[in-house]
């Protein structure tokens, strides 16, 4: 059984590394990949997801964090790797606070985000 993945972030090139990462996986099937988390938490009802790789702060004023915080209210199984470029210790605790699994940072991760999705898994 392969896990299902959403991807929301609003850089191109990192929703298709992520994507890129996830077909040559074999854990990991690509359900969604949206670039604005405003309406995030509405693409959880029409499949089921197990984790969401959520971008924290995207162009058009959505939050990663207001979105997750929404998704964990109405799904709280589903797993979710806060993606940023920024490390903000407030966002980290905040993190936490709504639930979210795991952090990983695009510039400053030795680790590649499969294996932060396998670990958030288990």
């Amino acid at each position: 059984m392969k896990y299902k993945v959403m991807i929301v972030d609003d850089q191109t090139i990192s929703r298709e590394m992520f994507s890129l990462y996830i077909k040559n996986s074999n854990n990991y099937e690509l359900v969604y990949s949206i670039d604005s988390a405003m309406f995030a938490d509405t693409y959880i009802l029409n499949e089921d997801i197990d984790i969401i790789i959520m971008d924290i702060l995207m162009d058009d004023d959505s939050n990663g964090l207001s979105a997750a915080s929404k998704i964990k209210k109405i799904k709280p199984e589903i797993k979710i790797i806060a993606v940023t470029s920024m490390p903000e210790v407030s966002w980290m605790e905040k993190a936490r606070t709504i639930g979210i699994e795991s952090f990983w940072y695009k510039e400053a991760s030795e680790e590649n985000i499969i294996s932060i999705m396998d670990r958030t898994m288990r």
